[in-house]
C-alpha cells in the first residue's frame, strides 16, 4: 500500500473529509485531550478562531453526541464524550493524520500543541545556529 501523506503546505487529509476547518480543530483538540474540559472563550483563544464558528461547531458536535456540556457557576464547559460511538475511530484518524503531518516537521524539531498547531519543541533552538 502506498503512503498517502500529503506534502507540507497542502491541506491535511482530514481537512479534505471535514468541510469545516473549525470542526477539525475542535475534533483534534478534544480527541488529543479527552479528560479536559474547556469553555468557549478558552477554546477560541487556543484555536485562534472567532467565537461564532466555535459556538456553532460546539453545538453541532454536542447535538450528534460527540461532546458533553456542563455548567459550573456562570461558565459552560465542553468535554468529549469518550463513549461516543465513533470516538475511537476519530482518535485513530486524527493520530494517523497527525503522524503524517508532523513526520516531516519533526526533523525541524517542531511539535503540535494541544490543538494540533505547530510550536517549537521545548528546549529547541530554531535559530539555525549550531
Amino acid at each position: 500500500m502506498r503512503n498517502t501523506c500529503l506534502e507540507p503546505g497542502e491541506n491535511s487529509m482530514l481537512q479534505s473529509f471535514f468541510s469545516s476547518k473549525t470542526r477539525l480543530k475542535l475534533l483534534r483538540l478534544f480527541v488529543n485531550n479527552p479528560t479536559r474540559q474547556y469553555y468557549l472563550r478558552e477554546i477560541s483563544k487556543l484555536l485562534d478562531e472567532p467565537l461564532t464558528p466555535i459556538r456553532r461547531e460546539l453545538l453541532n458536535l454536542k447535538k450528534v453526541g460527540f461532546l458533553k456540556r456542563s455548567r459550573v457557576a456562570n461558565l459552560v464547559y465542553y468535554d468529549v464524550n469518550r463513549d461516543f460511538l465513533l470516538f475511537h475511530e476519530f482518535k485513530s484518524m486524527i493520530e494517523k493524520s497527525d503522524s503524517c503531518r508532523w513526520h516531516s516537521r519533526s526533523e525541524k524539531n517542531i511539535v503540535p500543541d494541544a490543538a494540533g498547531e505547530e510550536m517549537p519543541a521545548s528546549g529547541s533552538d530554531l535559530s539555525g545556529d549550531e
